[in-house]
C-alpha cells in the first residue's frame, strides 16, 4: 500500500513526521497571557483566541472587549499590558 501523504522530504530523520519539529519550534515562539480578575490569575496561550474570548464573556465583558483582547493577545509582545477595567492583562513568557 502506498503512503497516504507521499514520500518524506530528503534529509528527514527516520521515524519522524516532516514538519513536526518545526511546529514544536513555532509553538515556543508564542507566549502566555495572564488575566487577573480580583485575586485570581488565569493563564491562556496567546493563540487560544476562543478560550480567551469565552473566558471574558463568561465574566461579563462585552463581545467587543473580549474579541479585542483575544485579537490583541495573538500579536502582542512579551511584557505588553492591555488596559481593561477590572482586569490586569499581561503577555508573559
Amino acid at each position: 500500500m502506498a503512503p497516504r501523504h507521499g514520500p518524506k522530504p530528503p534529509g528527514s530523520p527516520p521515524g519522524k513526521v516532516a514538519g513536526a519539529t518545526r511546529r514544536k519550534e513555532e509553538n515556543r515562539m508564542y507566549s502566555k497571557i495572564s488575566i487577573k480578575i480580583g485575586t485570581t490569575t488565569f493563564y491562556f496561550g496567546t493563540l487560544d483566541h476562543y478560550a480567551i474570548y469565552d473566558f471574558l464573556v463568561d465574566r461579563g465583558y462585552t463581545h467587543c472587549d473580549a474579541a479585542e483582547v483575544a485579537d490583541w493577545a495573538e500579536l502582542a509582545a512579551i511584557g505588553e499590558v492591555y488596559d481593561l477595567p477590572g482586569a490586569e492583562i499581561v503577555i508573559e513568557e
